[in-house]
C-alpha cells in the first residue's frame, strides 16, 4: 500500500476545508491528486475501512487529528464506531466520500 499517499490525503482532508468540498464535488479528481493504489481508492470510495486499517498514521496526522474537531454527522452514523484515533480518522475520511 502507498502509506504516504494515504497519509497525505488524510492530512489534507483534515486541514483544508476547500479540499473537503472538492471531495464531495468530484471524489475521483480529489483522489487522483495522491499516490494511491487502485485498492486504496476503492476502499476509500466504498467505505471499506478494514482495507485501510493496516495503514498506520504517522506523527503529523496524529497531531493534526488530535487538534481537529471531527464532529459526528450523518456521514458517519451508518459506519461501525471506531475504537481508536486512527480508526476514527479513517472512518471520518471515508464518510466524506460517502456523502
Amino acid at each position: 500500500m502507498s502509506r504516504e499517499g494515504v497519509v497525505k490525503l488524510i492530512t489534507r482532508a483534515l486541514e483544508d476545508e476547500s479540499f473537503r468540498t472538492q471531495i464531495k464535488a468530484n471524489p475521483d479528481a480529489a483522489l487522483a491528486q495522491f499516490d494511491l493504489t487502485p485498492d486504496e481508492k476503492a476502499a476509500i470510495k466504498t467505505g471499506d475501512a478494514s482495507r485501510l486499517g493496516d495503514v498506520a498514521m504517522d506523527e503529523r496526522v496524529s497531531k493534526v487529528a488530535s487538534t481537529s474537531l471531527i464532529a459526528p454527522s450523518s456521514q458517519t452514523t451508518s459506519l461501525i464506531a471506531p475504537s481508536s484515533q486512527q480508526e476514527s480518522v479513517i472512518y471520518w475520511l471515508i464518510g466524506l466520500f460517502k456523502a
